[in-house]
């Protein structure tokens, strides 16, 4: 079973968001940005340059010091049986991917109905990391923040 995890940036947020259970295996931090900026620039291959300037205007972040993000490792992810060739389960991976990402926007889109903020899941990624420690994306989303009418 291959070593994936979940990140997720969170757009438009305060402290409050900490106390919100999104998903039983994830949690809810405080990160530094150059932390974050380190972090999405190494996974999705960009110079940090390209991203603090998505991290202050894409993502909804601002000049912010810091943001909140969700991350974590998956412990739900289907196995891989003996009939699945690579294509089958890349198919499989993908569908997951997209469900487990549909289950933690929907948690957030629930959540803008009790605030005046917009919150938004504006970047997430699901990761492998190998023994060595390095990051190889496997599938990522990226959302602009959007204002709500």
């Amino acid at each position: 079973m291959p070593n994936v995890h979940y990140f997720g940036l969170l757009g438009n947020v305060n402290y409050s968001i900490q106390f919100i259970n999104i998903q039983d295996d994830l949690v809810i931090e405080k990160w530094p940005k150059h932390k974050i900026i380190e972090f999405i620039s190494e996974i999705m291959g960009r110079d940090t340059l390209e991203t603090e300037v998505r991290f202050e205007s894409i993502y909804g972040c601002g000049d912010k010091k810091s943001a909140y993000c969700i991350s974590g490792p998956l412990t739900d992810m289907p196995p891989k049986s003996k009939l699945d060739d690579s294509v089958t389960y890349f198919v499989k991976m993908h569908n997951y991917y997209e469900a487990y990402a549909r289950k933690i926007e929907n948690k957030i889109n629930l959540l803008r109905l009790c605030t005046k903020g917009d919150i938004k899941l504006s970047f997430s990624c699901f990761y492998t990391v190998d023994k060595s420690g390095r990051k190889e994306l496997d599938f990522s989303f990226e959302t602009e923040i959007e204002p709500r009418n």
